[in-house]
């Protein structure tokens, strides 16, 4: 192989690795979370025992958050752009956001605050949390935080059903980002 062919090689491959990177690598992820999403905000207005709403969460987010890790992951690698720095970028981000609603979790605790306020207060913190992960991680994920930010009061002002309309906003936002967010995606160029 001549050194013509070799560069041609690996422009080829640098190539391919930028088409991959224009699509919408971490669409497992974000499927995962709609489907959470959807699921678990609306169940306010729908179960009549609210107590294991909690429990839910309690087990929703440490296997979703676990999954996630697994198909980013697993996702990186596959395409060819494994970056553990980039990874552990996402798992510190979305751990602090687990970490800020456990902490208001006290508060429901203290009683300072209700149960279906920590829900409101989570929504508030997920609508900061995906916008400032559009900021710094993924540009796609603007449009998502300031969506969910518009979703906290119809949450807060609509007790009927108000829940459910936000879900299922919030969790079409994702599905639109993983099924036809291409485009750049990385916040730090």
């Amino acid at each position: 192989m001549t050194d013509i062919d070799k560069l041609r090689e690996d422009v080829a491959y640098v190539r391919a690795a930028t088409d991959r990177s224009d699509n919408v690598p971490f669409r497992s992820v974000y499927m995962l979370w709609a489907v959470i999403i959807l699921i678990s905000i609306p169940l306010r207005e729908f179960v009549d025992d609210k107590s294991w709403i909690g429990w839910y969460w309690w087990v929703a987010v440490p296997v979703g958050f676990l999954l996630s890790m697994w198909l980013g992951s697993r996702t990186s690698a596959r395409i060819g752009q494994a970056d553990r720095e980039r990874g552990m970028r996402w798992v510190k981000h979305w751990l602090a956001y687990v970490v800020a609603c456990l902490l208001g979790g006290l508060l429901v605790a203290g009683g300072k605050l209700t149960d279906s306020g920590i829900g409101a207060l989570s929504v508030l913190l997920l609508a900061l949390s995906y916008f400032h992960a559009g900021l710094h991680l993924d540009r796609r994920l603007v449009p998502v935080g300031i969506l969910i930010g518009i979703c906290f009061p119809i949450i807060l002002y609509l007790p009927d059903y108000g829940s459910t309309a936000s879900g299922i906003v919030i969790a079409a936002a994702l599905f639109v980002v993983a099924l036809y967010g291409g485009g750049k995606s990385d916040a730090t160029d």
